[in-house]
């Protein structure tokens, strides 16, 4: 027989200095701080999230028209689609779960589930929301204009709508292809390799890729140009030619680096950074508001560019860490410092020290501004420097984190006097071991405490003969 047990939890209060890869550690165990921003143009709401959009796990823009896919499976879809095809309608009532990912196109939209199959809706002027029957083991879909594509598992484009002498179909024998990205009128597949395939409107130098191009990882096609993201954190554009850049959307930003993800709308174009105080760099078409990126975007995990508006998921609550940082060499001096992340936290601008690389006497200060490091500045070149130096720059300043951890137990036993028990003990609730002898109730309760580092965390009492 078992009498009932209740536990007391007495807790002590530990302070402890943590290092910041414990600290990101344990923000991954909580819920998720990643939310939705927009910014731009909001005349027809494309701005404006839907009440209750919470864990987002991805976003998608075109034109006037946004969309985020929830970790539940379930979507959103706001603002409105290219007026001549008219808005989208609500999406099929038999298929509002099981999404992964979304693609909006010029009047339909495109949604991949779970189980490797694709939904499509909206504008069906050429056939683009026309699914292939016994289409299934898709991994990636991408919009065009009036045409619709995916990849499949086993490396192949499949293709519909739009027009043949255009746009589809994908050239005969493609394979090994890891992702896809539709344009107006053409398609950019990446393939295993990091090489660029490109097809479409053959009146269009965006199915040119560039002579060499390789050691790509991302790319992004819309308009009539094209991004291409390299293993080396730089990035390639080329559009149809110099006509028609409209707004310098091919043209990639001197000195752009750290790039870690690619975004792209007719005539916009956008790269998602490593860690920085500007984490999304915008080129091309930038006004109406689409050039004025909201304050505190950091960390962010995708980016989706519309007609004159945007779309971030980012982490409203990113990790506290320490800043990196490479030296450039020249002549046997340092002449400059350039940051590789900007780490976070810092509530003063951190020390920089210049190690080894066979040289002396480079000096440099740091500064910082919202938490970031911001720049660094050289005081002195140093001499004599035969290898780049480590740059090694101060951590942030951690703030003791509190945590509370139950030691102790007070255990309290509802008794009946005159029997005789036993209380056991287990740190697994499988293996129970007897805590004392067993003893005769003189009693009707009794609480007794015990050191749970020691004794486990659970309890049971237990009459015995």
């Amino acid at each position: 027989m078992q009498t009932n047990l209740h536990t007391r939890h007495k807790k002590r209060i530990l302070w402890s200095m943590l290092v910041a890869s414990l600290l990101v550690t344990a923000r991954e165990m909580m819920a998720s701080s990643f939310r939705v921003i927009g910014w731009g143009d909001n005349t027809y709401g494309q701005v404006t999230l839907p009440a209750g959009l919470t864990n987002v796990t991805t976003v998608a823009a075109n034109w006037d028209t946004s969309a985020a896919v929830k970790s539940d499976g379930t979507i959103a879809v706001w603002g409105r689609m290219d007026p001549q095809y008219g808005d989208p309608p609500n999406f099929p009532a038999t298929n509002q779960t099981g999404v992964v990912a979304i693609s909006v196109g010029a009047g339909h939209i495109l949604a991949l589930r779970t189980n490797g199959t694709v939904v499509a809706w909206g504008y069906n002027g050429q056939g683009q929301t026309n699914v292939p029957a016994g289409l299934k083991n898709v991994k990636a879909i991408a919009a065009g204009q009036f045409f619709s594509a995916a990849l499949k598992d086993d490396g192949t484009v499949v293709m519909w709508g739009g027009s043949a002498n255009e746009e589809v179909p994908p050239p005969p024998g493609l394979n090994g292809v890891t992702a896809i990205s539709a344009g107006t009128l053409h398609t950019l597949a990446l393939r295993s390799n990091g090489t660029v395939v490109a097809w479409g409107n053959l009146g269009a130098a965006q199915t040119g890729v560039p002579k060499n191009l390789s050691g790509v990882k991302a790319i992004a096609a819309a308009g009539y140009h094209n991004l291409a993201l390299k293993t080396n954190g730089t990035v390639v554009a080329w559009n149809n030619g110099a006509a028609e850049d409209f707004e310098g959307e091919s043209h990639v930003p001197e000195g752009l680096d750290g790039v870690i993800g690619l975004a792209a709308s007719a005539y916009s174009s956008g790269a998602i950074r490593t860690f920085r105080e500007k984490a999304i760099e915008l080129w091309g078409y930038t006004r109406d508001g689409l050039g004025k990126l909201p304050p505190g975007l950091h960390s962010v995990r995708a980016l989706a560019l519309g007609r004159d508006h945007g779309l971030a998921l980012y982490d409203a609550d990113p990790p506290i860490h320490r800043a990196t940082a490479v030296a450039e060499v020249t002549n046997g001096f340092v002449v400059g410092i350039k940051l590789t992340d900007s780490g976070y936290g810092y509530t003063n601008a951190p020390s920089v020290e210049i190690l080894e690389g066979g040289g002396q006497n480079a000096r440099a200060v740091a500064f910082s501004t919202n938490g970031f490091v911001s720049s660094i500045k050289m005081l002195n070149a140093g001499k004599g420097y035969s290898s780049e130096p480590i740059i090694r720059i101060g951590p942030p300043a951690i703030p003791p984190i509190l945590e509370i951890g139950v030691i102790r137990k007070a255990v309290d036993l509802k008794l009946t006097i005159g029997n005789r028990y036993q209380l056991l003990s287990s740190k697994d609730q499988l293996t129970w071991t007897p805590l004392d002898p067993p003893f005769v109730a003189i009693k009707e309760t009794l609480t007794k405490e015990y050191d749970t580092r020691l004794t486990g965390e659970h309890f049971r009492i237990i009459q015995v003969p």
